[in-house]
């Protein structure tokens, strides 16, 4: 979540920075307003997608190995047999356009959410935007909203997953 976060964050400010900085009329200062909804799930959705290139070749063995349902296998039997069956690398990014659309759409949905939300909530409520109560009401809205948008992703990446552990594992 950090590295997402960090991600997230450093994508804003290089995506809006020509959008949001502008001289004011009425003062001689530059005055920033808040990035746009659009920009903010774009970055999210980079940042997502990025994440889940570098991590989809971790999470096809973990997943291998939850499935197992019989004689604990180690790890590196697994990886060598997901390498050996797949065709070398390209085993461990098979269906990989499953995981970048489910994880575009999750990381895009969690930040906005979250960042939004939280604007709401300190403005209606009136609490500071590092309040406990804060944090804690906008992240359970982006969780809701999470999983509303990701349900849909994470069937197809189910689906992927048990033809793969089908494959390897029998």
């Amino acid at each position: 979540m950090s590295v997402d976060y960090y991600m997230y964050s450093r994508r804003i400010e290089s995506i809006s920075t020509a959008d949001c900085i502008f001289h004011s009329p009425q003062s001689s200062h530059l005055v920033a307003i808040p990035a746009p909804i659009y920009l903010k799930f774009l970055a999210g959705a980079l940042t997502g997608g990025v994440g889940s290139v570098i991590g989809n070749p971790f999470y096809v063995p973990k997943t291998l190995s939850q499935a197992n349902q019989g004689k604990a296998v180690p790890l590196m039997t697994l990886v060598s047999t997901v390498h050996h069956a797949e065709q070398g690398m390209a085993g461990f990014h098979r269906d990989v356009t499953a995981y970048i659309m489910g994880a575009c759409v999750l990381n895009a949905t969690k930040m906005v959410c979250y960042d939004v939300s939280k604007g709401y909530i300190c403005n209606a409520a009136g609490w500071a935007r590092k309040d406990v109560r804060t944090s804690f009401c906008s992240a359970t809205l982006a969780g809701f909203f999470m999983t509303c948008t990701v349900s849909p992703f994470d069937r197809i990446r189910t689906g992927f997953m048990s033809q793969l552990i089908a494959f390897v594992l029998v």
